[in-house]
């Protein structure tokens, strides 16, 4: 009986051991197997149509995935415009971003709803970058002309010509 003990107590560290890696093993599937059902059951929408409204557009996108979509009225304004659409298994995001862009509406989705409405221009960023501009100023009979200032049309910003008539910004 002593012997069976000593025995099973030897045996006691590593059954715990094995038991750590058979949990953690089943935790790593588990959580793989959760990573392969995401992406089951993620959302593919494939469309092919030339000149469809936005309204019928969102009533594939609705039929495809379920989502339902709710605007105000000035989408409804909106939804009669016609467009090209060619999609084939993408994201709801992608197709949503890609041809609301330029009606300029923005949406949000909660659960299964998605709401639209049309983005203010405030909120929309523009970003205009405008190119360095350089040159000479010359007068009539082709000298440069020092100290003359020079302003950039439409913008508030100016500049000075140096010695050699040149100005940059």
């Amino acid at each position: 009986m002593k012997n069976k003990l000593k025995f099973a107590a030897r045996l006691w560290p590593i059954a715990n051991k094995i038991l750590l890696v058979m949990r953690l093993i089943i935790c790593i599937m588990f959580l793989g197997l959760n990573q392969i059902c995401a992406k089951t059951y993620s959302q593919q929408i494939s469309i092919n149509e030339k000149n469809i409204s936005l309204e019928n557009v969102f009533k594939k996108i609705e039929r495809q995935t379920g989502y339902n979509f709710v605007y105000d009225e000035k989408v409804e304004l909106l939804k009669l415009r016609t467009i090209d659409v060619d999609v084939s298994k993408q994201s709801l995001d992608f197709v949503l971003d890609k041809y609301l862009r330029d009606f300029r509406i923005s949406y949000k989705i909660t659960r299964k709803t998605v709401s639209l409405k049309v983005a203010d221009v405030s909120m929309i960023s523009k970003t205009v970058t405008i190119a360095p501009t350089t040159g000479i100023v010359k007068d009539e009979k082709g000298e440069a002309m020092p100290g003359v200032s020079v302003k950039i049309k439409g913008s508030q910003k100016s500049v000075v010509t140096n010695s050699s008539g040149f100005f940059f910004d």
